[in-house]
């Protein structure tokens, strides 16, 4: 619609005339003071077509009411860690509480970002120790947090016979040696990715196998890419979790003892969380019994 079309001149009378009301129910809103019909529009003038696109022209494209299912939909963020055990219990919650899930995944730092710079969150999951963190620092609501369990970090391969050891320094420093590519997650914002960093660093290979590494932002992303690959000779490290879930790939061994990382995932509420109840309701059945069973496939520990 142009400035100078003269729908402009007739918006207001438009937005007071009853056939306008009924265009507002159509597209969720709501005339708060209905009026007569104005004798100069008639209901077969042919403005009534045309009003929802007026509204959301002066609107800017906006609908001018919230929608309902805005309402009804709980905002995740969300290790990749526990990307598993909450999509496997979403459809359950639905049905127990009639909320939706809006999940967000991916590496514990770039989630932490997130939340600082306001995204929505009705529950987060992090590790403990960041979730202990944003707790203190206001982010996450007291006393909200409830632990779901250790994610150990391990060892994968492609789905098939190959299975090289990697049960003691010696043997994982070979079949990293030996490998045509190493999956991982990212080295600098993502639990497993930082610790598979110090793991190399430890074994002396962070120039050897500088051209075979191949990070990706987390964990389940690295994964799928190592399931897709045809190339032979390849392998991955990240947490348990983001591994048992992706087709394709198998989980072959924890890491040695030596480099042993079990990390505690806990789940908590934004201090700004618009559906606190709800964020109560879903973190109590992640970490409830009704979802022990999800939890143990998916990697999580007692």
């Amino acid at each position: 619609f142009r400035e100078d079309d003269g729908f402009s001149s007739v918006i207001p009378a438009l937005l007071r005339h009853s056939c306008a009301e009924r265009a507002l129910d159509l597209i969720g809103g709501r005339n708060p003071s209905p009026r007569p019909m104005d004798p100069r529009f008639r209901e077969d003038d042919g403005f009534t077509s045309v009003i929802p696109a007026l509204l959301r022209h002066s609107c800017g494209g906006r609908n001018p009411s919230p929608t309902i299912p805005s309402m009804n939909t709980l905002h995740l963020l969300s290790a990749g860690a526990a990307q598993a055990l909450a999509t496997g219990m979403q459809a359950r919650f639905l049905q127990l509480h009639g909320q939706a899930l809006a999940p967000t995944f991916g590496a514990v730092g770039v989630m932490k970002d997130k939340l600082l710079a306001g995204a929505p969150c009705d529950v987060m999951i992090l590790t403990d120790a960041l979730i202990t963190q944003l707790t203190s620092g206001g982010h996450l609501r007291a006393g909200s947090a409830r632990p779901l369990g250790v994610v150990k970090t391990g060892v994968a391969v492609k789905s098939g016979p190959t299975r090289p050891g990697v049960g003691t320094p010696d043997q994982l420093k070979a079949a990293l040696l030996a490998a045509t590519g190493i999956y991982t997650a990212d080295p600098v914002n993502s639990t497993a990715g930082i610790h598979f960093m110090k793991v190399l660093k430890a074994l002396g290979l962070e120039q050897a196998v500088a051209n075979t590494l191949r990070p990706f932002p987390n964990g389940a992303a690295a994964m799928k890419a190592l399931a897709a690959s045809n190339e032979a000779g390849l392998i991955g490290c990240t947490q348990n979790t983001e591994i048992l879930y992706i087709d394709g790939v198998e989980l072959i061994a924890d890491l040695p003892k030596e480099f042993e990382l079990a990390t505690v995932y806990t789940a908590a509420i934004g201090t700004l969380a618009q559906s606190p109840e709800a964020a109560a309701q879903f973190i109590a059945l992640l970490a409830g019994p009704e979802a022990s069973a999800q939890r143990a496939a998916g990697g999580f520990e007692v």
